[in-house]
């Protein structure tokens, strides 16, 4: 797939993952979450340090992880594979990106907004005491 595509697919799948418009689900695996399409899967994967020896790219500060997109078929076969050190080159802020992807995936998948609403409903108003 052509560098170009995947920029376009990336920048996409962010913003429409930000505002909250893909239907991202949790997986088995903690650090990983998928939405299905009509024809393919899409998931993002979060890898920790220790897997990145070998790399060379800058990091957030606070975050010692890269990501990864994978692409597969509807019957679960891997089509591709990318990760955000692989772009480095060709988008600017590629870790960003990818993290801003995974963030919302897994805010998304575990219905954080919905969790945050309900704590705010159970608190209710000043005055009123908590559980």
């Amino acid at each position: 797939m052509p560098y170009h595509n995947i920029e376009i697919f990336i920048e996409k799948l962010l913003k429409k993952s930000l505002l909250g418009m893909v239907k991202w689900e949790p997986t088995a695996d903690e650090n990983v979450f998928k939405v299905t399409f009509s024809k393919y899967i899409v998931t993002i994967s979060k890898h920790s340090e220790r897997d990145i020896e070998e790399n060379k790219f800058s990091y957030d500060e606070e975050d010692y992880s890269y990501y990864v997109l994978s692409l597969y078929n509807i019957k679960e076969i891997l089509i591709d594979r990318i990760s955000d050190t692989d772009l480095v080159d060709q988008i600017e802020d590629a870790h960003s990106y990818f993290k801003g992807i995974y963030d919302s995936a897994r805010r998304i998948s575990m219905g954080i907004d919905e969790v945050i609403e309900e704590l705010i409903d159970e608190l209710g108003e000043d005055g009123k005491k908590v559980p």
